[in-house]
C-alpha cells in the first residue's frame, strides 16, 4: 500500500520499525502519526483502527520436517514438531492446541517474525507465523509452507492512528488513500 501511494505521490516517508506494542505506545505519546499493527493487540485504547486485511498463521520449515507432500498440516502433526514461534503467538497457539488436546513442543520463542522465519530456513525447527511474511520467492528446496488444519489460526492487519493528532497534508492524504482502498476491498 505504501508503494501504491508513493507511485501517485512520491513524498518523504519516515518509517519506524518496532513491535506492535511499542508502536501503540509511540502513537499514544504522539511520537508517530500512524502504524501498521497486526492483531492481537489491545483495541481499547483511545485510537482509531482501520482494518486493512486478514491473514492466516502457517507452519513453515525445511521439507524434511514434514511427512506429507501436500500443503496442509494437522494439529497432531504440528504438535510432534520442534516449534519456533514469536512470543505474541504463543498464547494464541496454546489456546488453539488445547481445544484439540494437543501439547506443543516449543524449541524457540523469539520476538520477531523475521527471526522465526530465518531460524526455520536454517533447519532449527518449524515456525508458526503469518502467511504474508512467507514470500513466494523463498527457495522451495529450503522451505515449505503448510496451511494449519483445525483451530483458528488467523490474524488481521490494521492501520492505527491517534484521532486527536493533527496530521500534515501527506499523512492525511495517505490515511484517505488507505480508507478508499479499504472500502474498495470490502466491496469486491
Amino acid at each position: 500500500m505504501i508503494k501504491n501511494f508513493y507511485e501517485e505521490k512520491p513524498v518523504y516517508f519516515e518509517i519506524t520499525e518496532k513491535n506492535s506494542f511499542e508502536l501503540l505506545n509511540l502513537l499514544e505519546n504522539n511520537i508517530i502519526d500512524l502504524a501498521f499493527i497486526r492483531t492481537p493487540f489491545d483495541m481499547n485504547k483511545p485510537l482509531d483502527y482501520i482494518k486493512l486485511t486478514n491473514d492466516h498463521l502457517v507452519a513453515v520449515g525445511r521439507p524434511d520436517f514434514f511427512q506429507r507432500e501436500d500443503h496442509t498440516i494437522t494439529l497432531p502433526e504440528l504438535a510432534e514438531l520442534p516449534l519456533i514461534t514469536v512470543r505474541r503467538w504463543k498464547k494464541y497457539i496454546d489456546m488453539n492446541m488445547s481445544t484439540f488436546r494437543e501439547t506443543i513442543h516449543y524449541k524457540f520463542i523469539c520476538d520477531d517474525n523475521r527471526t522465526s522465519l530465518l531460524m526455520a530456513m536454517n533447519g532449527m525447527g518449524v515456525s508458526i507465523l503469518p502467511d504474508s511474511i512467507v514470500t513466494e520467492d523463498l527457495p522451495q528446496e529450503l522451505i515449505r509452507k503448510k496451511w494449519i488444519e483445525g483451530g483458528t489460526f488467523k490474524t488481521s492487519i490494521y492501520v492505527v492512528y491517534n484521532p486527536s493528532r493533527t496530521f500534515n497534508k501527506y499523512t492525511d492524504e495517505f490515511l484517505r488513500f488507505l480508507l478508499d482502498k479499504n472500502i474498495e476491498s470490502d466491496e469486491s
